[in-house]
C-alpha cells in the first residue's frame, strides 16, 4: 500500500487504467478491445473514459497554453519598457568615423550635441513590433474582409443551346 493509504491507491490506478486507455485508442484499438485490455466492463464505458481523458488532456493543454502566453505577454511588456526607455533617452549622433557631431545652438549660443534620430526610429520599431506580437498573441487584430465574385459559365458539348 502507498503512503495515501488505499484511497490513493485507487485513484492512482484508475488514472492510469484511464492513460492507458486513451493510449490504445491512440494506436488504434476499438473500444470493445481496449475495455478487455484494461479491464473495464464494456465497450461503452471504455469508450466514455477514453472521451473523459481526451477533454482532460485537452482542458490540460489549454491551461498550459494560457500559462505560455502569460509568460510571453510579460517578457513582452519587460521588452517594450525597456525600449521606451530607449525612446526617451537622448543619444548623441556619432559619425561612421566614430566623430560625436555637435552644432552651435544660435537660440541658446551653446556648441550642443545632434541627436541621433536612427536611434529613436529604430526604437520605435522595436516597439511596433512588439505591439504586433501582443496583439498576435491575444489576436486583437480584425478579420480581413474579403469581397469575392464568382462567375460560373457551363459548355455544354454536343447540345445546341437555340434548340432548347
Amino acid at each position: 500500500m502507498g503512503r495515501g493509504g488505499p484511497r490513493l491507491d485507487k485513484r492512482i490506478d484508475a488514472q492510469q487504467k484511464r492513460n492507458r486507455a486513451l493510449q490504445l485508442s491512440i494506436e488504434g484499438f476499438t473500444f470493445e478491445e481496449i475495455a478487455v485490455m484494461v479491464g473495464y466492463g464494456s465497450a461503452k464505458s471504455a469508450r466514455s473514459i477514453v472521451y473523459d481523458a481526451m477533454r482532460k488532456r485537452a482542458d490540460e493543454t489549454r491551461m498550459l497554453a494560457d500559462e505560455m502566453r502569460e509568460k510571453e505577454l510579460l517578457h513582452l511588456l519587460d521588452l517594450r519598457n525597456e525600449a521606451y526607455q530607449m525612446l526617451h533617452k537622448f543619444h548623441v549622433h556619432v559619425t561612421p568615423s566614430g566623430k560625436i557631431v555637435k552644432w552651435d545652438n544660435p537660440a541658446t549660443g551653446e556648441n550642443e550635441f545632434v541627436e541621433d534620430e536612427a536611434a529613436k526610429t529604430a526604437a520605435m520599431n522595436v516597439l511596433l513590433r512588439i505591439q504586433e506580437r501582443i496583439s498576435k498573441l491575444y489576436k486583437l487584430e480584425a478579420p480581413t474582409e474579403v469581397d469575392a465574385r464568382v462567375t460560373v459559365n457551363y459548355t455544354f458539348g454536343g447540345v445546341d443551346m437555340n434548340q432548347l
